[in-house]
């Protein structure tokens, strides 16, 4: 995450609230970011990420089989039908994270894009295409589950009006030919 962004007042607003709600927060670490600058908002390996929850779900009072809702992978907002503005994302953190509970015994429900990995066997998998979907996925499960892991890379604009039809490469002036 920029760092500007997890320090913005809304971002730390919305972390207190949820630490007042019992939410476990794997705390960033300051390094150099995709931005350029050095920051607040670097994640953990996956490694490390991972052992945490293992030692959280392995704390006494846990329930035995926990119902995890992962989201993962990018999402692909179209321009008309042919096109459309998305992301690099692999889908392989988010991916890695639902085998790795799944490992565990925990039921696994994956709102994914379109990645680039296989996803997890077991895993209920709920394929996504754009941001709204992804949104109305993640309200009609929220409530089916006991952690909410949310590792999708969700595009951070969608076109203001999408064509239904192909934009001819002549009258597409707001874009640039390669």
């Amino acid at each position: 995450m920029n760092g500007k962004m997890w320090e913005h007042p809304a971002t730390v607003d919305n972390v207190e609230k949820l630490k007042a709600r019992a939410v476990e927060f794997i705390r960033t670490r300051r390094r150099m970011l995709a931005c350029g600058y050095e920051r607040n908002g670097r994640l953990w390996k996956v490694n490390d990420i991972a052992f945490r929850a293992e030692f959280l779900l392995a704390a006494p009072g846990i329930i035995d089989r926990v119902r995890f809702l992962i989201t993962a992978g990018p999402t692909r907002e179209p321009i008309d039908p042919v096109r459309y503005i998305s992301n690099r994302s692999s889908g392989k953190w988010a991916y890695a994270i639902a085998e790795a509970a799944l490992t565990e015994g925990h039921d696994v429900a994956l709102i994914s894009g379109p990645a680039i990995v296989e996803p997890p066997r077991n895993a209920n998998l709920i394929p996504v295409s754009t941001s709204d979907e992804m949104f109305e996925a993640i309200h009609r499960h929220a409530d089916k589950c006991d952690i909410c892991v949310l590792c999708a890379a969700v595009a951070d604009y969608k076109p203001a009006n999408v064509s239904s039809t192909k934009i001819k490469k002549r009258g597409a002036k707001f874009l640039s030919r390669n």
